[in-house]
């Protein structure tokens, strides 16, 4: 599969779009990955809403500054598919019985090649058995599949769902989980045998890009995630954001997804609106790009794993919290080596507790970015290897 002149139709089983900077810059980073593989290739994009809702028209915006050769879909890629037969199935035999009968719909009969876009999406049985069908699909059709960098859960599954996962996983062409306990998850509860491409997350190596509107300096960035807040979180942080304007300085809310039921200004907003002291809140659509250059400087605290990257990226320290799934965020922390800060989880910490970490922090700001600047351009080689192991494996699909 030599890419130059041969343009190939390539899936991706099911885009999260909602606004997110952190999803949008993975799948810009790897088509323009493919790109440089296969030029002018077509793409099919699966999502979670209809083609015609207004939450795409940004995200679907943004894919068109890399390649205008986008075609959105409703997900579903297969037919013949039913969880909850599925997962009461024994053994491999009627795994492979059953899965046998699974059928491709239009586009996934008519691609080339079967990609995931990378992220933190695989954590519990239903979303497996969401994925993975339309990958055994391609497999069986002949088709190469590929699994970009990415988070993988290890338990809670039924024995179907890690037979199926065993079956797909060892014939993909690529495979690269984000973290230690990933590549554990896959050696260990999915039997994957084959080479695993351990790295970091795509968005590491992405660049800045001008914000044009006026900001403090050195403030306290915060972005929480609308998805996962409540009335303990808000509280707890409007405590704190009040605690930081009295301490430290100016709070700038920074929105990372803004579509949807996970639009960050909407918790951003229930803070502030508790808050005695007066905060900026970020109301702009931004881009992992404008992401990163307003997280330059002071310090951030967030409970989105992007968002700790980004911030890292330009060697600005952050407070991490627990994201959707807890040992993202350790994997994170381990591969930069992060000074020890404990991972509170904002649903259950108190006043108290947060303000500490967030003054060690602060306090220690500078010899933290220091650490970051030594070690994060050991991280972003890193990855930049990895994509070329991406390539290379792009090519011999």
């Amino acid at each position: 599969m030599e890419g130059k002149g041969f343009k190939m139709k390539i899936i991706f089983p099911l885009l999260w779009i909602a606004e997110h900077s952190g999803d949008n810059a993975i799948w810009t980073k790897l088509i323009k990955t493919i790109e440089e593989v296969f030029p002018d290739s077509e793409y099919i994009c699966p999502t979670q809403y209809p083609p015609t809702s207004e939450l795409l028209e940004w995200d679907i915006e943004q894919l068109k500054k890399v390649t205008d050769k986008i075609t959105v879909i409703p997900m579903g890629l297969v037919t013949g598919f039913d969880y909850q037969e599925f997962k009461k199935l024994k053994t491999r035999e009627e795994v492979v019985s059953y899965m046998d009968k699974v059928q491709p719909n239009e586009y996934l009969a008519d691609a080339d090649m079967i990609i995931s876009m990378g992220g933190g999406y695989m954590f519990d049985d239903a979303l497996y058995c969401l994925y993975l069908p339309p990958f055994y699909v391609a497999q069986r059709l002949g088709k190469p599949t590929f699994f970009n960098t990415q988070t993988f859960s290890g338990s809670g599954f039924a024995e179907a769902t890690k037979m199926l996962g065993n079956l797909v996983f060892n014939k993909a062409k690529y495979l690269s989980p984000r973290e230690q306990e990933s590549l554990h998850n896959l050696r260990n509860t999915f039997g994957a045998n084959n080479e695993l491409v351990l790295s970091q997350d795509f968005t590491f190596d992405m660049p800045t890009e001008p914000y044009d509107k006026p900001l403090p300096e050195n403030a306290v960035k915060i972005n929480i995630r609308q998805d996962k807040v409540d009335t303990h979180s808000i509280e707890v942080i409007a405590q704190v954001a009040d605690m930081i304007t009295e301490t430290m300085g100016k709070v700038v809310f920074v929105p990372i997804c803004h579509g949807g039921d996970r639009d960050d200004r909407v918790a951003h907003s229930k803070i502030a609106s508790m808050m005695k002291h007066e905060c900026v809140q970020i109301v702009d659509k931004l881009t992992v790009g404008q992401a990163k250059e307003i997280a330059k400087g002071g310090i951030f605290i967030t409970d989105r794993y992007h968002t700790c990257i980004f911030s890292a990226s330009v060697n600005t320290p952050f407070v991490p919290l627990m994201p959707d799934i807890g040992f993202k965020m350790k994997g994170l922390l381990d591969a930069l080596k992060y000074p020890p800060v404990s991972i509170l989880d904002l649903q259950k910490t108190t006043v108290k507790d947060l303000y500490r970490n967030v003054l060690e922090v602060w306090s220690n700001r500078e010899s933290i970015k220091a650490h970051l600047e030594k070690v994060v351009p050991e991280v972003k080689t890193h990855v930049t290897e990895t994509t070329s192991k991406l390539k290379e494996a792009l090519k011999n699909g």
